[in-house]
C-alpha cells in the first residue's frame, strides 16, 4: 500500500495495470502450452521410439486452436471487457469512475472553443 502514497497512481490505473499484466502473461503462456509443447513431445517421442497414434491429432488441434484462444485470454482477462461480453450492455458496475459507452451511429461531435492565449 505505501506504493500506492509513493506514485501517482489512482488505484483504478493500477487495477487496470494489473489486468494488463495478467492479460499479458496468459498471452504470453498460451503459445507455449498450445504450440511448443505439443509438438516436442511428439518429436522426443518419435526419437525416443513411442508411438503416439491417434493420440497426434491433438497436436494439429491445438495448434488450430491457438489464435482463437490468443485473442479470448484478451477479451476476458480485462474486467470491462468480460462484463462487456458476459452482460451485454458493458456498463461499468465496479463504482470506479465515469465511464461513457459509444456504439456505432451514436457518437456526437462537439465543437472545441479555442481560447487565445
Amino acid at each position: 500500500m505505501n506504493l500506492f502514497k509513493m506514485s501517482q497512481m489512482s488505484k483504478e490505473l493500477y487495477k487496470m495495470q494489473m489486468q494488463l499484466l495478467r492479460a499479458i502473461i496468459i498471452q504470453a503462456s498460451v503459445p507455449l502450452i498450445l504450440v511448443y509443447i505439443p509438438p516436442a513431445i511428439m518429436i522426443m517421442g518419435g526419437m525416443s521410439g513411442v508411438y503416439f497414434g491417434q493420440i497426434g491429432y491433438i497436436v494439429v488441434m491445438s495448434i488450430s486452436l491457438y489464435p482463437a484462444i490468443d485473442s479470448l485470454v484478451f477479451l476476458f482477462s480485462i474486467k470491462c471487457y468480460r462484463f462487456a461480453l458476459c452482460c451485454g450492455d458493458g456498463e461499468n458496475t465496479s463504482g470506479t469512475g465515469n465511464t461513457s459507452v459509444i456504439r456505432p451511429g451514436t457518437a456526437q461531435v462537439s465543437p472545441i472553443e479555442l481560447v487565445p492565449t
